[in-house]
């Protein structure tokens, strides 16, 4: 009677054991189900528009001395961008985009400098994005008496406000179960966006463009 009874209780004691067990693995698929549930909220919550900073916060700008097939000085401004998809779920262009230059005591570039775009930036990734521009034969007219004198010179030029503007397009694909059928959808929007960067250099030195920090814009837009 009395092994019976210790091998009983060695039965229920293992019984107990699978019971901690089952609670166990239990709780951890709970846990996990969170977190993918709480992973999912936060790509959606994530904003569909791009991050845009100036690399090392500065604008390199370099004289262009006449030459056999240019009879006058002309200059050439270097705009070294980053574009951050922050998006987990949309593919994002930067369309149209144009560059306006202004400096801290209201003096502005007359000219707009028209640039490259971004083009169907994927979901978490950054783009290395340069463009160069160069002025016309009358860069004193193009760049406006302050800023060309003070290239000429070989003066930087601090405390200049870039505004970045340009149709913003995110797509976001999915897919919708209808019937028992996948069908692959498609959403755009569409938004004017104007990114303004403060407190970039504008300069005649190259080895500015390595120091520094990035300088982070701040963005405004208006859905179409």
């Amino acid at each position: 009677m009395a092994a019976a009874a210790e091998e009983k209780e060695e039965e229920e004691e293992k019984f107990r054991w699978l019971d901690v067990v089952r609670y166990a693995a239990a709780a951890v698929v709970a846990m996990l189900a969170v977190a993918v549930v709480v992973g999912a909220i936060l790509v959606v919550l994530r904003p569909d528009a791009l991050d845009i900073s100036v690399s090392h916060g500065s604008v390199l700008a370099e004289l262009l001395q006449p030459n056999s097939s240019s009879s006058s000085v002309k200059v050439m401004f270097r705009f070294r961008l980053f574009a951050t998809n922050p998006s987990g779920r949309a593919a994002i262009s930067f369309l149209n985009v144009s560059i306006a230059v202004s400096a801290a005591g209201g003096e502005t570039i007359p000219a707009i400098f028209r640039i490259s775009g971004v083009d169907s930036l994927p979901p978490d990734k950054v783009m290395d994005w340069t463009s160069e521009q160069t002025s016309s034969t009358d860069p004193a007219a193009d760049l406006g008496e302050f800023f060309f004198s003070q290239l000429s010179d070989g003066k930087n030029i601090g405390r200049v406000t870039l505004r970045i503007h340009g149709l913003l397009v995110t797509a976001v694909v999915g897919t919708l179960n209808s019937g028992g059928e996948l069908h692959r959808l498609h959403t755009n929007k569409a938004a004017e966006t104007t990114y303004t960067c403060s407190d970039v250099i504008i300069t005649v030195d190259r080895s500015l463009q390595y120091k520094g920090d990035d300088v982070s814009c701040t963005r405004r837009s208006s859905y179409i």
